[in-house]
């Protein structure tokens, strides 16, 4: 296994691509299917699903992946005898999970590319606008106030979002000193009171 801080970064700068990727392709096509007066409804009804694939990894699958430990240098037991081995332990854990995913994804893919999905033609009119294709990127969009406004606004939210997913189980095992389960199963409360929130606006919109 290459143990390596860089090759760590570069995994993840591909997962955020596709990421980025999927989601600047999905959203836009949610949007224009449909009425365009419930397009925000849609779209917030799809986004919904992310809280609930985070809602079950966090509550139930973290239980069968991780430990149920947290140590650092001073508190690792003596069964443990190289920090490295404790390490390596918990990062075989997360082998087989990733690998099952990857597959998962593999076939979702396969299923997407023979599926006839509708096609968005080219001039589709949403909300007065006219879409002629002209242009991969018109920036000209950010002289309306709420557009631009809106994409600061989201640039602040997805850091902090991302600042706290990511640091929430560290905070709460480091510092609050919880055990890992009942850090994971706050984490799970945190993401299912998220996903209530998407259903209850797709519903009330």
């Amino acid at each position: 296994m290459l143990k390596e801080y860089w090759a760590y970064l570069c995994i993840f700068f591909i997962i955020a691509t596709g990421m980025c990727f999927l989601e600047t392709a999905a959203n836009p096509y949610v949007t224009a299917l449909g009425d365009p007066k419930s397009a925000p409804r849609r779209l917030n009804l799809a986004q919904s699903f992310n809280g609930l694939g985070a809602f079950i990894a966090a509550m139930f699958l973290s239980k069968l992946i991780l430990s149920g430990n947290h140590y650092t240098r001073d508190t690792l037991p003596t069964s443990f005898p190289v920090a490295g081995r404790y390490i390596q332990t918990e990062t075989d854990a997360m082998k087989l999970p990733y690998l099952l995913l990857a597959m998962l994804l593999i076939v979702i893919a396969i299923i997407f590319i023979f599926s006839k999905l509708p096609k968005i033609k080219e001039g589709n009119t949403m909300e007065g606008v006219e879409y002629k294709g002209e242009k991969l990127i018109d920036f000209g969009v950010l002289k309306r106030s709420h557009l631009r406004w809106g994409v600061i606004a989201q640039f602040f939210y997805n850091g902090g979002q991302t600042a706290i997913n990511s640091l929430f189980l560290v905070y709460c095992c480091t510092y609050a000193e919880l055990p890992e389960n009942t850090a994971t199963t706050f984490f799970g409360l945190y993401m299912l009171a998220f996903l209530a929130g998407r259903w209850t606006g797709t519903y009330s919109w």
